[in-house]
């Protein structure tokens, strides 16, 4: 049986997080190893050693609030994918959260269904594809079209893969339509997120619909 996938609850209200975590114990795969009520407990947490592949993030915090929290994150542990799971859905916390390197926005009141479906996509693909943040991503690109640098050349396979990343597809699925393996893939995407200085399929997708690449 393979390993389950690990995720760190950080939101202060602790009856929230206590239901999520029984109900994400339950999802095939998924299992709840910590729990902070603020961003600064979640960082002793994984200096004391926890080590999480996903974490889900509420933003207002006392001590330390989700912003902050995700910017740390991305900093000092770009491996940790984070979910943020919250009450807001204006376009300002969206868009602040994603800069901050979120790789998923959703409402706290979503349905269980939802969440697994967010969690799925974040571990198979690196980010959750929701209309929330497509609509962030418009108002990204609008905000920021001509800022976009027009100094990077990609080869025509470079691009293709781009436009594959944009999608829903895993890494594998994108190297079977590239009729590539998938270390193939892996070497177009370093490539391409050393190039553009990213590390995220969040960070490529922002790019590429800047950059007229892909549309949404």
């Amino acid at each position: 049986m393979n390993n389950p996938t690990t995720v760190c609850l950080v939101d202060d209200h602790s009856l929230i997080r206590n239901g999520m975590a029984d109900m994400i114990d339950h999802f095939q795969g998924y299992k709840v190893i910590g729990q902070a009520a603020n961003g600064k407990e979640f960082m002793e947490l994984v200096e004391q050693g926890l080590n999480t592949d996903i974490v889900i993030l509420d933003i207002q915090m006392p001590v330390m609030n989700g912003e902050e929290t995700a910017k740390w994150i991305t900093r000092q542990h770009p491996e940790i994918k984070i979910l943020v799971l919250t009450m807001y859905d204006d376009e300002t916390n969206i868009i602040r959260m994603i800069r901050a390197g979120a790789s998923g926005y959703m409402l706290k009141d979503s349905e269980p269904e939802q969440l697994k479906e967010a969690l799925d996509e974040i571990q198979s693909n690196g980010f959750y594809h929701s209309e929330l943040v497509n609509v962030a991503f418009k108002k990204i690109a609008l905000a920021e079209s001509s800022m976009v640098s027009t100094n990077f050349h990609f080869t025509e396979r470079e691009t293709e893969f781009i436009r594959l990343a944009c999608s829903d597809l895993t890494y594998k699925e994108i190297a079977l339509r590239m009729n590539c393996s998938v270390r193939t893939v892996d070497s177009h995407r370093d490539d391409i997120f050393a190039k553009l200085g990213i590390k995220s399929r969040v960070s490529l997708a922002l790019f590429a619909i800047k950059a007229g690449l892909v549309k949404i």
